[in-house]
């Protein structure tokens, strides 16, 4: 039998999309046939905190060089593993849970910054003999340092805990496993590890991203420029200058010396491929992700708008018709300015309609969210998440340029009003003292009408899809992976994509070659959004149930289509490449 080995930043706590992925993937039946054991391996990132934290919430600690404690067996291997490379290791066990499955998984973090100077700097030589890989240019960045020293006692720790006999598949998850999978395949190279298996798993292109979310013109220059230079043999670098000095696109640009590359959208693959054109194509395969898809009928769906609409009554003063949400981690990426263009041209419609709606926006810089007692005094003193003040612990960073865009809104607004949860999480007490006890985030992921999704640079989306399976339905721009597997599954009733890399024909004579896009100002590309909003308003409206009677048609339809859209059948798909 296989062993998975998972390089993440997520090994100890669920922070966003990788850890859906391991979660939806790992808990799956048919994966836990294959792989017989599955460890997840990272960098220990803290040296303080409790013991009984080290590996974090539920997990069992076998062992913990850091403290000097475990079990004698272990100690026996690891020992010997921690004096040859200057280390202290965690190890143990938890469980991770996806819907109905769970299963239980290794976890290692390794303490590395105690190591000898002459061994890090051996494996640092042994990198640029083989793959040219300059990690003299990334000495004082603290990330690649921590991700590079793990791949050093990588080999040497999974054979002590599984023997050396069983072939190991290692996943990169990002580029954070690069340097891991490197060592396989240079131990290849010297006649060991030779069954195993390295896969690049792209939840991104990293270098892509920083130039998206840089440029004025966003995805409308980038993705006109991209597809104008792979016509031409031109790569990323050669138009928008040299990253050679931005670690993530080095590591990124030696994944083409792995096994396999994953990609979790054609469009990140020919991202990938733009990036570095030395890329086997034959080795990148598009990996859709998948969603939770829970048993769930439609008394329960409106027992939950039941809920939601209750809350949202005591904070707004009415109950809306319609309940539109965003949950997403608040980056500039998720573009939550397409949100509330749309909702200007939005409400003016529903006013003629003389229906109402409101829009949560489920989002914060705070990864590990606000203290209850801290949420339930700004909720007593100031009526949060209705109103907020600057300064923690409230608003911080760009969560107040995003509220002040709100406040602009709900200011003129008749029929819609938004509401900033800015929480990690949603249930009574995390949000306040307002939200019901029965209430959870699946009570707002059934509740949803629409989950807008309208970002500027999105490989995939889960968080887009999620209100699926409860009749909801994803408004996405065309630039989300996602897009490319709701239109393969999904009848075109049921989403909608709208297109912001697209020119009004009667500004297509501004755009003539590519330097027209790289040129492109923020005013114009604002005015280009706002008539892409507008005109898409129609588009809205007619996905929008009248009644709790198109309700429940949909989501009658949509609980069958999303079943395509397990996790289940994301692990067919691997396992008919591997």
């Amino acid at each position: 039998m296989k062993i998975a080995i998972h390089v993440t930043h997520e090994a100890i706590k669920k922070i966003g999309g990788i850890g859906t992925v391991l979660n939806g993937l790992i808990t799956q039946d048919r994966y836990k046939k294959i792989f017989s054991k599955t460890l997840l391996y990272s960098p220990m990132f803290y040296r303080s905190g409790p013991i009984t934290m080290r590996l974090g919430d539920e997990a069992r600690l076998l062992y913990s060089g850091i403290d000097y404690i475990g079990e004698e067996r272990w100690a026996k291997k690891f020992k010997p593993i921690e004096e040859r490379c200057g280390v202290k290791i965690a190890y143990g066990k938890k469980y991770l849970r996806d819907g109905n499955g769970k299963a239980e998984v290794d976890i290692v973090t390794v303490d590395i910054w105690e190591m000898p100077v002459e061994l890090v700097n051996s494996f640092k030589y042994e990198l640029w003999k083989y793959f040219n890989l300059e990690s003299d240019k990334f000495q004082y960045d603290h990330d690649y340092e921590q991700y590079l020293r793990i791949a050093i006692p990588l080999i040497d720790i999974f054979e002590a805990i599984y023997g050396k006999e069983n072939p190991v598949v290692l996943f990169s998850h990002e580029y954070m496993g690069i340097c891991s999978a490197l060592a396989i395949e240079m131990a290849k190279k010297e006649e060991r590890r030779k069954g195993d298996v390295t896969i690049f798993y792209a939840h991104e292109v990293s270098t892509a991203r920083a130039v998206v979310e840089k440029h004025q013109g966003h995805d409308l220059a980038f993705y006109n420029v991209m597809d104008m230079d792979m016509k031409s043999g031109v790569s990323l670098e050669e138009t928008f200058g040299s990253y050679a000095n931005f670690s993530r696109n080095e590591l990124v640009k030696r994944a083409r010396f792995l096994d396999y590359t994953f990609t979790v959208s054609k469009r990140t693959g020919r991202e990938l491929v733009y990036l570095e054109p030395r890329f086997d194509t034959k080795r990148i395969h598009t990996v859709y992700n998948g969603i939770p898809v829970c048993e769930t009928s439609f008394e329960e769906k409106m027992q939950s708008r039941k809920i939601i609409k209750n809350y949202l009554s005591s904070l707004i003063g009415f109950e809306p018709d319609y309940i539109f949400t965003h949950v997403a981690r608040l980056v500039r990426s998720k573009a939550f300015w397409r949100d509330i263009n749309i909702l200007f041209h939005l409400d003016e419609h529903l006013t003629r309609l003389n229906k109402s709606g409101c829009f949560i926006i489920l989002s914060t810089l705070v990864g590990d969210g606000r203290r209850s007692k801290d949420i339930e005094r700004m909720e007593a003193e100031y009526g949060w998440p209705i109103s907020h003040r600057e300064g923690w612990p409230d608003l911080t960073g760009d969560e107040i340029e995003l509220y002040k865009q709100l406040e602009i809104f709900n200011a003129t607004s008749k029929k819609i009003k938004g509401i900033f949860i800015n929480q990690f999480g949603f249930a009574h007490g995390i949000c306040g003292k307002k939200v019901p006890k029965e209430a959870s985030l699946e009570d707002l992921r059934r509740a949803s009408d629409i989950e807008f999704g309208l970002s500027i640079y999105e490989p995939f989306g889960i968080a887009q899809l999620e209100t699926i399976p409860y009749g909801g339905v994803a408004v996405i721009s065309s630039v989300c992976g996602s897009s490319e597997v709701v239109m393969d599954t999904l009848d075109d009733r049921d989403y909608l994509i709208i297109d912001f890399t697209a020119i009004p024909k009667d500004l297509c004579g501004l755009f003539k070659n590519k330097s027209d896009f790289l040129n492109l100002t923020q005013a114009k590309r604002d005015e280009i959004e706002r008539r892409t909003c507008r005109d898409a308003i129609g588009r809205i409206l007619k996905i929008l149930p009248k009644d709790d009677k198109e309700r429940k048609i949909r989501f009658e339809r949509l609980k069958a289509e999303s079943k395509n859209l397990s996790w289940k059948n994301v692990v067919e798909r691997i396992l008919q490449i591997l």
